[in-house]
């Protein structure tokens, strides 16, 4: 009877063999197929509650700033002031008065008579002949023969002149009258007269007026 046979060197081990395995130390060992589906499933239980959590977070704000814009849309609004102010009382510009009125030569006056625009505004002394002083003039206004110094007769009054003051101060007046009046010098002015032609003529505004004689 021959004896069994040795297994060659380095053969492997008959699946009928009930020998441990030996592993090098420090290999890594297989796991079973149910551990990895555990682990699996934790995870992904992990990362769906982390998910709902996150939305639910989301959720939450988004209602919490609704609201509060919903509260401050339906606040009542803050009521506005009005102030009134109390305008200040009416002024009442009162006009300087004239200055002194100063004594002029006949020349002067036929400067001014020229041209009154160069001597708007100056006060002088005059004296003259009242030509018009009726319904066609009215009650403040009277045409005169005027001249800057007084004259002994009543034509030698010769620039045409209207003159302007209150009614008060011309009251006394009729035509024909002789005067001294202190004035200020106004701009010219222009009328028809009774040939159909036009007239310009130096205008005066009165401050002071006295009667001094009559031509009659």
């Amino acid at each position: 009877m021959n004896p069994t046979p040795s297994s060659p060197e380095g053969a492997e081990n008959s699946p009928h063999d009930a020998s441990p395995v030996h592993r090098p130390e420090g290999a890594r060992r297989d796991r079973p197929v149910w551990h990895w589906m555990v682990v699996s499933s934790a995870v992904t239980a992990v990362v769906v509650t982390t998910v709902v959590v996150a939305v639910m977070s989301a959720g939450g704000g988004g209602g919490t700033a609704t609201a509060s814009a919903d509260t401050r849309s339906s606040a009542t609004p803050a009521p506005v002031r009005t102030t009134t102010r109390t305008p200040p009382p009416p002024t009442t510009t009162v006009a300087p008065p004239p200055a002194p009125a100063r004594e002029i030569s006949s020349r002067d006056w036929q400067k001014i008579a020229r041209d009154p625009n160069s001597h708007l505004g100056d006060s002088i002394v005059v004296h003259g002949h009242v030509t018009q002083f009726d319904s066609g003039t009215g009650l403040t206004t009277f045409r005169a023969n005027v001249d800057g110094t007084r004259q002994g007769r009543w034509y030698d009054y010769q620039t045409n002149t209207l003159l302007t003051g209150e009614r008060e101060a011309v009251a006394d007046l009729v035509q024909g009258d002789l005067f001294r009046a202190e004035v200020v010098v106004g701009q010219p002015y222009s009328y028809t007269n009774t040939m159909g032609g036009s007239t310009t003529v130096p205008t005066l505004t009165i401050t002071t007026v006295t009667r001094t004689g009559s031509a009659d």
